[in-house]
């Protein structure tokens, strides 16, 4: 009988320990679409109704506390002076937007467009097209003009001068490859080649007008480096070596045309999340950032510095004829995701490039020399997962990847 009962005694625990896990996976598995939600990922019919209605829905809450600088679907954007926009459509269409009446400058089409870039002044667009297994061309839109025009050179990484109609390419010579120069403008004008290096596949950035920085690919499950080349005396050095998922952008002072600050992003040993730094020239560190976000989504810019007006007759007499130049502070704009697992859960840029991963933003502006940082925008309401942000006058533009289109919003005075 006592063993009856001790038997007895171990089959209802084991049914009750069953039944128990039973319900706790039922009631974990509720979340599990939610989870997926706030890691950032699309849903996985993204394709389907439920895509379009969160889509729907994003894009009418943007509306509300954004401004929508066109309907299209464009590639990359430029706003001069008198708050005209440029815009260029995947199709290779050239629209000007003033006073929100739209100008067709180019109908295109220019087929296979992967990329287009504004000059430094707006009046240019260079569009890289093929790729793959076709070699990359370019095609440089003239806004005086209103037409393209194929470069007859093959380029790799071609990338825009920071103040002047030129562009700087690599191109393939045996073994190695070999740094160019061309002036878009002269039609007659030749490449000048500048140095040979023994590198492949790197990605350049004009920072400066006698500097350029090299740097290879950046993913987290190898290790890149950042070389710049003085194009004066024809000097290559290191700035950063070996280091995984490296990826920088750079700002550009107003008064000595450098790059006086970069912003970097490393992966962590574990090959997921990153560690983001402001550094210098020389790849060392300025400031350690405590939040997490990719380069691609920051800018830099100068930000003018108000001064006091108070001055006598006198001294305003001796200054109108030199006028003192306005100073301006290096400044960082960010996009920041709002649930940081996001970026620290997913190997970087691996997934973001991939598009395997999105975002939902907060912008936030630093001043570099202080490291004081505070919000610019944040409307819980409006969902946008923000790239390629430049500042024009007193307003933050950028491109939205949820759906491709541009959008801005006032920097608070």
């Amino acid at each position: 009988m006592k063993k009856i009962l001790i038997t007895l005694t171990i089959v209802i625990v084991v049914v009750l320990i069953g039944f128990g896990g039973y319900y706790i996976r039922s009631r974990q598995g509720t979340p599990a679409t939610d989870t997926t939600r706030e890691t950032g990922s699309l849903p996985s019919d993204a394709g389907g109704t439920n895509a379009a209605a969160q889509n729907q829905s994003i894009e009418s809450s943007l509306l509300s506390s954004l401004n929508s600088i066109s309907q299209n679907q464009i590639l990359d954007y430029f706003v001069n002076g008198e708050n005209d926009y440029s815009i260029i459509k995947p199709d290779g269409a050239v629209i000007k937007i003033s006073g929100g009446k739209e100008e067709v400058l180019s109908n295109g089409p220019v087929a296979g467009i992967t990329s287009a870039s504004f000059s430094y002044d707006g009046k240019r667009i260079m569009a890289l097209v093929g790729g793959g297994s076709s070699r990359v061309k370019i095609e440089i839109f003239d806004f005086d003009q209103k037409n393209w025009r194929l470069l007859p050179n093959i380029a790799q990484s071609p990338v825009w001068s920071p103040d002047r109609h030129q562009i700087a390419f690599l191109s393939q010579i045996g073994q190695s490859s070999a740094l160019y120069t061309l002036n878009v403008d002269d039609l007659r004008a030749k490449p000048v080649e500048i140095t040979r290096i023994h590198q492949e596949d790197m990605i350049l950035n004009w920072v400066s007008r006698s500097k350029i920085f090299f740097a290879e690919p950046p993913s987290g499950r190898w290790n890149s480096s950042l070389w710049s080349f003085d194009m004066a005396n024809k000097s290559l050095s290191a700035i950063l070596l070996d280091k995984p998922g490296l990826e920088t952008i750079w700002g550009v002072s107003s008064s000595s045309a450098s790059a006086n600050a970069g912003l970097a992003i490393t992966s962590d040993i574990s090959g997921l999340g990153g560690r983001l730094r402001l550094i210098n020239q020389g790849g060392k560190e300025i400031q350690n950032l405590n939040f997490l976000t990719l380069p691609s989504k920051c800018t830099f810019y100068n930000k003018p510095v108000a001064q006091n007006s108070t001055s006598s007759p006198a001294s305003s007499a001796s200054t109108s004829k030199t006028a003192p130049a306005a100073k301006t502070n290096t400044t960082l704009v960010c996009a920041v995701p709002r649930d940081s697992r996001i970026l620290q859960n997913n190997p970087l840029p691996d997934a973001y490039q991939k598009k395997s991963i999105f975002t939902s933003d907060d912008f936030f502006e630093m001043d570099v020399s202080s490291g004081n940082a505070k919000s610019v925008f944040n409307d819980p309401k409006t969902g946008v997962d923000a790239e390629k942000l430049k500042v024009f006058g007193k307003s933050v533009f950028f491109i939205n990847r949820l759906d491709q289109r541009a959008y801005s919003f006032s920097l608070p005075q």
